[in-house]
């Protein structure tokens, strides 16, 4: 692959990821302004941290990937590889947050 069809790869994957994030913030808020609060309040509900809930939400989609049938050529449904790409940025909102 040359890298001009790479970075279309890349803009489109950004571009999709950041509208899931704005559809999916807002489930995860609960309309609540902490972009974190659906985390927390699962916390708070089975007695572990926020950081260990997205951590078990982030694995589940890892889970999900490695339970896909086939190669990785032919996945049929890329959105476990999208949603695990937003936890992602999860991850990394939480660590600024804590820092």
């Amino acid at each position: 692959m040359d890298n001009e069809n790479f970075s279309k790869i890349i803009e489109k994957q950004e571009a999709l990821e950041k509208e899931i994030m704005k559809v999916k913030g807002n489930d995860y808020t609960l309309e609540n302004s902490d972009r974190h609060f659906n985390f927390k309040l699962v916390a708070q509900l089975v007695g572990i941290t926020p950081e260990q809930v997205l951590m078990v939400y982030w694995l589940k989609h890892v889970l999900s990937l490695c339970n896909q049938p086939g190669s990785w050529a032919d996945l049929s449904d890329p959105a476990p590889s999208k949603d695990l790409a937003n936890k992602h940025l999860c991850v990394q909102a939480a660590e600024a947050h804590i820092r």
